[in-house]
């Protein structure tokens, strides 16, 4: 996962367990829960990243907190590595808007030349 070859926690552990010659003979309780694999990466990131990392990660969050400003109308959520500080070389900030457009939010941040990839998710609550 620290090498990007697997994004899912779920999916890297079976990828292991069957690495490890346990194939599909293990129970869920048998594999590291996720905060373990994550802390693993932490410690990776350390390792081959060095002090800078702990730097990078208060820009992040610093370019987070500018995109979320510009989306305010979006209601944007802050998710994944740069929330949790588990960032490693080639995290990115994701953010979570609300709008019935995707194009509107997009717009926004095209108007200052932000970089980004828009996936368009659709959420479903309470059948609504």
């Amino acid at each position: 996962m620290y090498e990007r070859s697997e994004s899912e926690y779920f999916t890297a552990k079976r990828k292991a367990a069957s690495q490890l010659g346990l194939g599909h003979r293990h129970r869920p309780r048998d594999l590291p829960s996720t905060a373990e694999v994550r802390e693993r990466i932490r410690v990776l990131a350390d390792l081959h990243e060095g002090p800078g990392r702990g730097k990078k990660l208060k820009s992040m969050r610093v370019a987070a907190l500018r995109m979320m400003r510009l989306l305010s109308a979006f209601k944007p959520r802050l998710i994944g590595s740069v929330m949790t500080g588990h960032t490693r070389e080639g995290s990115d900030i994701d953010l979570h808007v609300s709008c019935d457009h995707v194009s509107s939010g997009a717009a926004v941040l095209e108007d200052e030349r932000i970089t980004r990839d828009v996936q368009r998710k659709r959420v479903r609550k309470h059948g609504q």
